[in-house]
């Protein structure tokens, strides 16, 4: 491992296998609890990734046939009840902060699971880019706001997040661990993979860190 020159301000991190550990995509680990039709889901997918639908749009109907399925608060919940911080992560927070870095979340995940996992979260992060869910006082899903901010438009969430801080992307550091991370990595001037499922994002990324450790990169960053 190499440590950096001290220009960084921002670290953003992805959020599934990367602040939170045993789930690679928590949309994959929702199908599976609730049992969802794998062809509707991969019909889905194709639309989307063939420009057939918006990403909301993608979104919106898988979020339809969890519903079907019984979906609320409280099951979604027990779906992600054995989810838990990625090792070191408070830690690693805890110290980026004391060094004066500014803390962010750019991920298509889903907020309750930030809320579950990381409940001081508004405390760790100035900034949070990811998906919503609202739930009425039955635990019902009522609404959603999907980001503008995943996939490849991870790298606009990046510039948006350093433009309010008035900072560059290149003044900006990320962490993640998959393809969908790949435009962001690239945009920010320094990018670690972390416990990476992406062949090409370590090809990508500035340092790589295979142990499943995020103090890891308190090695890396100054």
């Amino acid at each position: 491992m190499k440590t950096m020159e001290r220009k960084y301000k921002i670290v953003c991190f992805d959020l599934d296998g990367t602040l939170v550990d045993d789930t690679i995509f928590i949309w994959q680990t929702l199908h599976e609890y609730f049992g969802t039709d794998q062809t509707t889901r991969k019909k889905l997918a194709e639309k989307f990734f063939g420009g057939k639908i918006s990403y909301a749009e993608w979104a919106g109907r898988e979020i339809e046939e969890w519903k079907r399925k019984g979906a609320d608060r409280e099951r979604l919940l027990d779906a992600i009840s054995a989810l838990k911080p990625m090792k070191g992560a408070v830690e690693t927070i805890e110290e980026l902060k004391k060094r004066g870095y500014i803390l962010a979340i750019i991920s298509g995940s889903l907020s309750f699971v930030l809320d579950k996992i990381f409940p001081d979260h508004k405390n760790m992060f100035s900034d949070i880019l990811i998906n919503e869910l609202d739930f009425d006082t039955d635990g019902k899903i009522i609404s959603s706001r999907f980001t503008e901010y995943d996939m490849e438009n991870k790298a606009l969430g990046l510039s948006k997040i350093a433009e309010h801080h008035n900072v560059t992307p290149e003044e900006c550091i990320f962490v993640g661990d998959h393809n969908n991370d790949l435009q962001i990595a690239s945009a920010a001037g320094f990018s670690i993979s972390f416990n990476s499922k992406s062949e090409r994002l370590n090809e990508i990324a500035d340092e790589v860190v295979k142990e499943k450790d995020l103090r890891k990169i308190l090695e890396i960053i100054p």
